[in-house]
């Protein structure tokens, strides 16, 4: 096939995925569908696309959870997720703790016991809900935010170490494809979350 035709057939399939896309966008895109498919995840590609795609996330979030844990434990933190929780309140602001229990997508007793903790190590601190007595309402401490902006200098370091190999624009391109998947996905998880998997599944899949 004449190689302008070829590329005109790949623009083609391109705008009909992403139709706000432009030349930037479709030249990531294009270097991305021809990388070398038999050098990934050990070589050992599953049958479909998509789970040649959640298992390279998932290798890569393996991978990331190494660098991560060694990075951690250099800020003696009482535990590594501290960074997570201390970004998410800087967030937040001051919310009960089930607020932000819920927004880190995570379990209530794995959620409270961290929470306890850094509360305990003085990074959040906690008082009674102005007109609902029985809440508390958590926030950073001034020694929280120091710790969290420690913690910001090694995920810096994380995250040029797991993307070392990645040309700038290529992880644009990851960006603006995965990006609405993440919005679509924080959004709907919380509607299906403690159901049955079928449930999940059939939900997910109708709407």
């Amino acid at each position: 096939m004449n190689k302008v035709v070829s590329l005109v057939n790949e623009w083609d399939k391109f705008e009909q995925q992403h139709a706000n896309g432009d030349v930037a966008d479709f030249c990531r895109y294009f270097l991305a569908q021809n990388a070398r498919r038999e050098d990934m995840v050990g070589g050992k590609l599953p049958p479909t696309d998509g789970s040649l795609l959640m298992k390279i996330m998932g290798r890569l979030t393996h991978i990331y959870r190494v660098y991560f844990e060694a990075a951690m434990a250099e800020l003696n933190v009482p535990l590594p997720e501290t960074f997570y929780f201390l970004n998410e309140l800087r967030f937040l602001e001051e919310v009960k703790k089930t607020e932000l229990i819920n927004a880190m997508l995570i379990e209530y007793t794995t959620g409270m016991d961290a929470i306890n903790k850094l509360i305990k190590e003085g990074y959040i601190q906690s008082r009674q809900h102005d007109t609902d007595k029985r809440a508390t309402l958590i926030s950073l401490t001034e020694k929280g935010r120091n710790k969290l902006q420690e913690c910001y200098k090694q995920m810096s370091m994380v995250t040029e170490m797991v993307f070392k190999s990645m040309h700038p624009e290529a992880i644009k391109l990851c960006i603006s494809l995965l990006g609405d998947a993440e919005v679509y996905q924080a959004k709907i998880v919380h509607e299906v979350k403690g159901k049955p998997f079928k449930e999940m599944y059939e939900h997910i899949i109708q709407s």
